[in-house]
């Protein structure tokens, strides 16, 4: 299939946004835009486009060892992942200039070189990546994490683009095509709704297991054993990180985190005697 005209530069323009990069996504994709109107053609064999496509793969390569090296493995393989488009931008723009509009497979796997070197007769099919890269800008741009409605939204209207490019022969029928924008629009409905259910589900779940742990904690309100005079735990982390206050209504409530007390103590045991015992479950 080929990818539709300027989604490309749309899905660039959108990545800019998303990562914080308008000025990079614009450019790149005015760029790349401006090589698919162009009738600059270069005659680029099969070579040409694997040391091309080799150089790419290197650079990103370097990207993300650089970026992990300095910013952590984690956070560095995120960041490089998010910079894919830009470090794959040479190969589709090797693409948009030459002759065919088309790359040979061959340039993308190094087996299939070696295939293809060893018996001729195999077939080394060109191909158009304008889908796949266009595709590759929308994942990119969600690692950034944007939490809002835009990239899904985004996302949703990028497949609906490229499910109508590579629609099969007499689905411009209407009927066809109702059909078939019924079933995108379900889709993008389920999977929203899904999206928020398990984002909902996942914070039930921790409030669970938070109030699971506080209650394992406290197993025996009515008493519980001391160790004077022994060798305390040392705090992993004592820094201050964060602070909370609130306001004049609500301070006398929140002053402490009140868990137990106990009135007595006997051979190294606090004994509550007396004490009444309420259930107090936690609050949202």
């Amino acid at each position: 299939m080929n990818a539709p005209p300027f989604l490309i530069g749309a899905a660039l323009a959108f990545w800019g946004w998303q990562t914080g990069n308008p000025a990079v996504g614009a450019l790149l994709g005015v760029a790349l835009e401006i090589l698919r109107a162009m009738r600059l053609r270069i005659d680029l064999g099969v070579k040409e486009h694997s040391t091309i496509a080799d150089l790419c793969t290197v650079g990103f390569v370097l990207l993300a060892v650089l970026l992990a090296a300095n910013r952590g493995i984690g956070r560095g393989i995120l960041e490089a992942f998010t910079w894919q488009p830009v470090a794959l931008s040479p190969i589709i723009a090797a693409q948009l200039v030459a002759a065919e509009r088309r790359i040979p497979l061959s340039a993308l796997f190094r087996y299939m070189r070696k295939l293809t070197r060893a018996n001729p007769a195999i077939k080394d099919p060109p191909v158009d990546l304008g889908a796949v890269y266009a595709a590759l800008t929308f994942l990119a741009a969600g690692v950034a994490n944007q939490r809002g409605p835009e990239y899904y939204l985004a996302v949703v209207i990028g497949a609906a683009c490229l499910l109508y490019a590579a629609r099969p022969r007499g689905l411009l029928e209407p009927a066809r095509l109702a059909a078939g924008v019924l079933m995108l629009c379900t889709a993008a409905a389920l999977g929203h709704f899904g999206h928020i259910g398990l984002s909902q589900l996942q914070l039930a779940l921790v409030d669970w297991v938070l109030d699971l742990n506080m209650r394992v904690v406290d197993a025996d309100p009515y008493r519980t054993r001391t160790e004077m005079g022994s060798l305390g735990r040392l705090k992993k982390y004592d820094a201050i990180v964060l602070r909370v206050y609130a306001g004049e209504q609500d301070a006398a409530r929140v002053q402490l985190l009140h868990r137990s007390s106990y009135n007595t103590y006997v051979a190294g045991i606090w004994v509550a005697r007396g004490a009444l015992m309420e259930t107090v479950e936690s609050e949202a």
